[in-house]
């Protein structure tokens, strides 16, 4: 019997306040578990500590990217899968609400990274932080803003 997917369910909810320059500077960001006005969900599972309920981030089309990771993911049951469209067209989020143990999930995340579905840096970022974050669907990436500059370049 098929089941109806809800994105987030059984996930920690955060509040990421990013100023994010790329995977290679992890440190550049604060996040605190948020229920109240949460931008992103983890991969750790509520009340189950250990326990990793995957979300990633998919920048390739979803075409090409399903096969892979229904792959990679066989012994999950095809209903626990949600593909949600990232807000940055083209792109996805993919929720799988089978568990997983951390070494586990970080030995699949690499295999989607050997197979061209997941950005080398997004698997750093999750060893780095012991977890995976999307974005709640709705949620954009903010806009850099472009500093003033002097006449030479150097900011004023």
């Amino acid at each position: 019997m098929s089941r109806i997917f809800v994105y987030g369910e059984g996930r920690i909810p955060y509040r990421v306040d990013f100023d994010f320059h790329g995977y290679e500077e992890p440190d550049s960001e604060h996040r605190l578990p948020d229920w109240s006005r949460p931008n992103c969900y983890s991969n750790h599972a509520v009340e189950r500590p250990g326990i990793h309920l995957p979300v990633i981030d998919i920048d390739v089309d979803i075409a090409v990217a399903r096969p892979v990771v229904e792959e990679v993911f066989a012994d999950a049951d095809r209903d626990s899968f949600g593909w949600i469209e990232s807000t940055t067209p083209g792109h996805w989020h993919v929720y799988i609400d089978s568990p997983i143990g951390w070494a586990d999930y970080l030995l699949r995340l690499q295999s989607l990274v050997d197979r061209g579905v997941v950005e080398p840096g997004y698997v750093n970022a999750a060893e780095y932080r012991h977890a995976t974050f999307v974005r709640i669907p709705g949620v954009a990436k903010p806009q850099p803003v472009a500093v003033p500059t002097l006449g030479d370049g150097e900011p004023w």
